[in-house]
């Protein structure tokens, strides 16, 4: 059985699309064996039952909303040892102080057995991704052990500007900084039908994934994208040596 739709009330943030979809946005983050996930804004737990079934070593979720703790602790109760929960605001949180040190990587290496996993809340999502594209050209947060892998669930409009291409009528200071930080590739849409109740925007998903290639060059600037509009937005984050880019959150 598909498990309940439903919307956070006065965020706008829809939440559960049923087990097939929920499946379908965990596989596109890889493989998750023995993985250590993050996951954002789990609310039901909807896509935290599916990241807990591929056989990951440990998940943390950071839940704002206290109204869905009890399910998730349900959760948490069927895997001992499995889910770590935390009541607390995902722009704020210390995640480079979540995981063992011993799954720190250098940046030249391949990507940790790390990954951020989300259904990011509509009236955050473009704040903490710039958050953490901050975060990637300085090596901290997420990112202190190495180029983490990000699959993420935007409003349509928002995966639509990180993956437009140069000259499209999307294209923004966010797409330039996110595709030249990371590789970014829009993988598929989730219908406004499939949340209750329906949002007047449709979702996107985004994957972010590591490029091995290193160094970043005026004719490459643009990336390589795997960007999946709920689009579900999977990002790989690049090797640029010591870029540093401090840009403010408005105006994207």
């Amino acid at each position: 059985m598909p498990t309940t739709c439903s919307n956070k009330t006065g965020e706008g943030d829809g939440k559960c699309r049923g087990v097939e979809a929920d499946n379908k946005i965990v596989r596109k983050a890889g493989d998750l064996t023995n993985a250590y996930v993050y996951e954002v804004g789990p609310g039901p737990g909807g896509i935290t039952r599916s990241i807990l079934n591929a056989s990951v070593a440990e998940l943390l979720v950071v839940e704002k909303d206290s109204r869905f703790l009890p399910g998730l602790q349900m959760l948490s109760d069927a895997a001992p040892g499995k889910l770590r929960i935390v009541h607390g605001d995902v722009l704020t949180f210390k995640v480079e102080r979540a995981f063992p040190e011993s799954l720190k990587r250098q940046w030249e290496d391949d990507p940790p057995n790390v990954h951020i996993i989300g259904n990011l809340p509509f009236n955050v999502s473009t704040p903490l991704i710039i958050k953490w594209l901050e975060n990637v050209s300085q090596r901290d947060g997420p990112f202190a052990y190495g180029r983490t892998q990000m699959t993420l669930t935007f409003q349509k409009e928002v995966a639509e500007r990180l993956a437009a291409s140069p000259g499209s009528k999307q294209r923004s200071r966010l797409s330039v900084m996110a595709q030249y930080l990371c590789r970014v590739q829009h993988a598929f849409t989730i219908p406004g039908r499939a949340f209750v109740p329906k949002p007047e925007a449709e979702s996107a998903e985004n994957c972010a994934r590591d490029q091995q290639q290193q160094g970043r060059n005026e004719s490459d600037v643009d990336g390589s994208s795997r960007l999946m509009l709920v689009a579900l937005w999977n990002c790989q984050v690049q090797k640029v040596g010591d870029d540093l880019l401090r840009v403010p959150h408005r105006g994207y």
